[in-house]
């Protein structure tokens, strides 16, 4: 029939009235459903130590503690499955305040008819599956990023040091010959021109030396996250006339490499935003380590933004936000018009991401 699902539901049912409840049971039953009885909340918390639930089904009256008390223990300990709540007449404003707090659906008592309570199963069981599909793409969407990312990050890394090694040196040490060139008297009548094309193989080593930084800054890789900072903010001061300035408590100890690369390419999207769009006078990088949680900081006095539309229509702002999410981590940007925005991310020092990127293929039921 349209109202039951493929798979057998299993059900906790909560009902301190023991005939009521055992009719229930059979009748649940009957209809591809696997039940377990509880007869009060401290009976039913028992029960979720040791069991797996698609749904608990629970009366509001069951004496010292209600139905309510129960909802509130699921959704309080992050229970991860819908709540029905049955009522009398006399408990309804109670059952309407219950779905405020969380609950899939209230049903009346008495039940004259089983589908009555059947269907509101189904359907919140129904919901709840597909709720939880779309986690589980949505984590191995970020999964997939997140790899991109680094993997972007990395073979930005080896054109860094391709560039450096071989073509930077290669025009280095053709200038260094030009230069020696320029000082032979032999060749005084051609000084000028062999100075020229030294001034200009030196500015061709600046640019490729820009290229490289941004590419991918090798400190980032060789001295850590601290100074790869500081060398973006002082290039950001250079390149941009900005007055942008880096502010740190932490020690220059590595981190993960992964988490240095995540930290580095969200510092640099959000001074990006801040250099192009928020018409700043002054900009403050920072980052911190207090308590093994690793914080960056930028904030500006710029002219500030719609956090919500902003968020809404732009993948930049989103995209950090949910880079940052996956890994456990917390992305907040605040602003006003007129006083400038503050984003502000906080990420566990100890981040092992790897073991985010498997997710059990039982999804992230309890």
């Amino acid at each position: 029939m349209n109202d039951q699902i493929a798979d057998k539901v299993h059900l906790l049912l909560v009902e301190d009235d023991k005939e009521s409840g055992m009719a229930m049971n059979g009748m649940l039953t009957k209809r591809h459903m696997e039940v377990q009885m509880a007869e009060n909340v401290e009976d039913a918390i028992k029960l979720f130590t040791a069991n797996t639930y698609d749904i608990v089904v629970t009366d509001i009256r069951l004496g010292k503690l209600s139905g309510i008390d129960l909802l509130r223990y699921i959704r309080r300990n992050n229970l991860n499955f819908p709540v029905i709540l049955l009522t009398g007449y006399e408990d309804l404003d109670s059952a309407i305040n219950a779905v405020k707090l969380g609950a899939s659906d209230y049903i009346l008592k008495p039940l004259d008819d089983i589908d009555k309570l059947v269907r509101p199963i189904t359907k919140a069981v129904k919901h709840h599956k597909t709720e939880e599909q779309l986690i589980q793409y949505r984590q191995k969407l970020q999964a997939l990023t997140l790899e991109l990312i680094l993997a972007e990050e990395k073979e930005r890394h080896r054109m860094a040091v391709d560039l450096h090694d071989s073509i930077s040196q290669a025009i280095g040490s053709l200038k260094i010959r030009l230069d020696l060139l320029a000082e032979n008297r032999k060749h005084k009548e051609f000084c000028d021109e062999i100075n020229n094309i030294s001034a200009t193989a030196g500015t061709i080593l600046k640019e490729i030396r820009t290229l490289t930084f941004q590419l991918c800054p090798t400190t980032l890789y060789e001295l850590g996250l601290n100074q790869a900072l500081a060398d973006l903010v002082e290039t950001t001061r250079a390149t941009y006339k900005t007055d942008i300035i880096l502010k740190t408590n932490r020690a220059p100890k590595p981190l993960n490499k992964d988490l240095e690369i995540l930290l580095f390419r969200s510092a640099r999207e959000l001074i990006m935003n801040v250099v192009k769009h928020a018409k700043a006078r002054r900009t403050e990088v920072s980052i911190n380590e207090n308590d093994n949680q690793i914080e960056l900081v930028i904030e500006d006095n710029g002219k500030g933004f719609d956090v919500a539309m902003k968020m809404n229509k732009g993948l930049g702002l989103f995209s950090i936000a949910e880079r940052v999410q996956y890994i456990g981590g917390r992305c907040i940007i605040t602003s006003e018009s007129g006083k400038g925005t503050c984003a502000r991310i906080t990420i566990p020092a100890n981040t092992d991401m790897l073991i985010r990127q498997s997710l059990s293929p039982s999804g992230l039921r309890i």
